[in-house]
């Protein structure tokens, strides 16, 4: 009797605990709602060029946001910067009113642009805005913050990676003037820079952004927000390229939980983290883990993205890795070979991505014994390669290598030793360094 009573107690517990926090949601849900709802008013009657009602709207929220978050919150800063620029447009002439409606022009542009891939013209619409806005608001205006993060992105895209860094570089120093550390558009700038600077290869300058992207995020967002599981991702990745391999995968997991609860088991983002923690499992040379995470995220891909599209045939290549690590040859062969008509109909026969696919198919038969298809397949992949990246090409050096392999292998002596001239790389003579 004693214990059911205390089974009792606890689910009355439990359940008025349950309700608590019930409650608790539906009255932020209500304050959410009321805060959108006074930022529309205020919205509107800007809209209306009604800019002293306007300004008037936008200290209703920020008193509203104020009781709700607190007076240090990055949503009362964003209110306060709303109210500032519907006073500074309350003196505005006409000729300025009129660059108002063109940089709202230009900006819906941009966006358009880009969805549709025209990289360029995106550029070109963002700049042009940059410009309206330093004239009608000056430098350090907040709105320049997140113009330059999009023309740093559009930069990147097109593989300017100084002048992306200069750009968030430049995006960094107005938000954090702006908005403060504790910021979104700050935090967005941080994990930007550290993605581009792991993309170059300085990972110890990448984790500073990303460790600042990651406490930022956690503290904005909440610690089960798909946006802090992706700053997790991140930085996991780039441990990853440093050998960090479990701390790596902490990161990783945490962030897959996180995405499976908020996003839903087969969504994409998901997917990707996922492939991350299989190439991690990979590096460790834990065949079997990396087949688990590999498999599951080639399921996904191919549920959401189609089995061309180019993430899917990269991960089911990465698991085909797999498969062969484990000794699973012939497993590895099937997937491979899949792989290679995929990339064959997505990049194109002559494509280096297709090329790395003969690479890899070709080695498994030489492997296999298979000597005459895995000759035909190096040499595709190597005439690729040596046409598009050039004989000097890392790639393509390790192609002419596994290809002189084979032919010796297969006593081809002649040919080998011709190879092997042709694709010998002279050396450059160096002076001395001097001893102190």
């Amino acid at each position: 009797m004693h214990k059911n009573w205390v089974l009792l107690i606890c689910l009355a517990t439990f359940l008025l605990t349950q309700w608590g926090e019930a409650q608790e949601t539906n009255r932020v849900d209500a304050q959410n709602k009321i805060s959108l709802e006074l930022t529309k008013q205020a919205q509107a009657l800007e809209a209306q060029s009604k800019f002293a009602e306007s300004a008037q709207a936008w200290q209703k929220v920020i008193t509203h946001l104020t009781g709700l978050h607190g007076a240090d919150s990055w949503q009362v800063v964003n209110a306060i910067l709303s109210q500032k620029v519907v006073v500074q447009e309350a003196k505005f002439t006409p000729a300025q009113v009129t660059q108002v409606e063109q940089l709202k022009t230009l900006q819906a542009r941009a966006l358009t642009q880009a969805t549709a891939g025209d990289l360029p013209g995106s550029l070109q619409s963002l700049e042009q805005s940059r410009e309206i806005v330093l004239t009608l608001f000056g430098q350090e205006f907040h709105l320049l913050a997140q113009i330059d993060t999009r023309l740093a992105g559009m930069k990147e895209l097109q593989g300017d990676l100084e002048g992306a860094w200069n750009t968030y570089q430049n995006a960094l120093a107005i938000a954090q003037k702006s908005f403060g550390s504790v910021h979104p558009d700050t935090e967005l700038i941080h994990y930007k820079l550290g993605l581009l600077l792991h993309r170059a290869g300085q990972n110890d300058r990448a984790m500073n952004h990303l460790s600042q992207a990651v406490d930022t995020s956690r503290t904005v967002y909440g610690s089960e927000d798909p946006n802090y599981a992706d700053r997790l991702t991140a930085m996991g990745i780039v441990l990853q390229a440093t050998a960090q391999y479990q701390r790596a995968l902490e990161l990783m997991l945490t962030a897959e939980k996180i995405q499976a609860k908020q996003l839903g088991e087969n969504c994409d983002r998901r997917g990707l983290t996922l492939k991350d923690i299989g190439v991690t499992y990979l590096s460790m040379r834990e065949a079997g883990q990396a087949q688990k995470f590999l498999g599951k995220a080639a399921s996904i891909f191919e549920n959401e993205r189609g089995e061309l599209d180019p993430f899917t045939l990269k991960t089911r290549s990465q698991l085909a890795t797999a498969y062969a690590m484990s000794g699973d040859l012939v497993a590895a062969e099937k997937l491979l070979d899949q792989v290679l008509e995929g990339n064959r109909v997505t990049h194109g026969p002559k494509s280096v991505i297709t090329a790395k696919s003969e690479f890899q198919l070709g080695l498994l038969r030489a492997k296999r014994g298979d000597y005459a298809s895995a000759k035909m397949l190096l040499k595709q992949a190597l005439q690729t390669q040596t046409q598009v990246l050039g004989r000097s090409d890392r790639s393509t050096q390790r192609t002419a290598a596994a290809y002189v392999q084979l032919l010796e292998k297969t006593q081809q002596f002649t040919e080998a030793k011709q190879l092997r001239q042709d694709y010998t790389t002279p050396r450059t003579a160096r002076a001395p360094s001097s001893g102190k």
